[in-house]
């Protein structure tokens, strides 16, 4: 959901439970789980200013053609390419 929701142009807010900031990377704002004032604080400056906004938004953009099947297609071939060359 996060990689589609940046794939959108979506400004992503996640916390810092699990992979969700691996995933998001400077492409969105991480907050402490469970933090309700951290959490409304990033949705106050994200809806309160256009420019970390549209910052926010690009990034997510290009963030997310990391993940597209294309890119993960390469990184399963150089892997089993730098595996199979390691061995000989």
């Amino acid at each position: 959901v996060l990689v589609e929701g940046m794939a959108a142009g979506c400004v992503i807010i996640g916390s810092d439970s699990g992979a969700i900031p691996e995933v998001i990377g400077e492409a969105g704002i991480i907050v402490p789980e469970g933090n309700e004032i951290a959490l409304s604080e990033a949705m106050l400056k994200v809806l309160n200013n256009e420019g970390i906004r549209e910052k926010l938004s690009d990034a997510g953009i290009k963030r997310a053609e990391k993940f597209s099947f294309e890119e993960f297609i390469k990184n399963v071939y150089a892997a089993c390419i730098g595996d199979s060359q390691s061995s000989s």
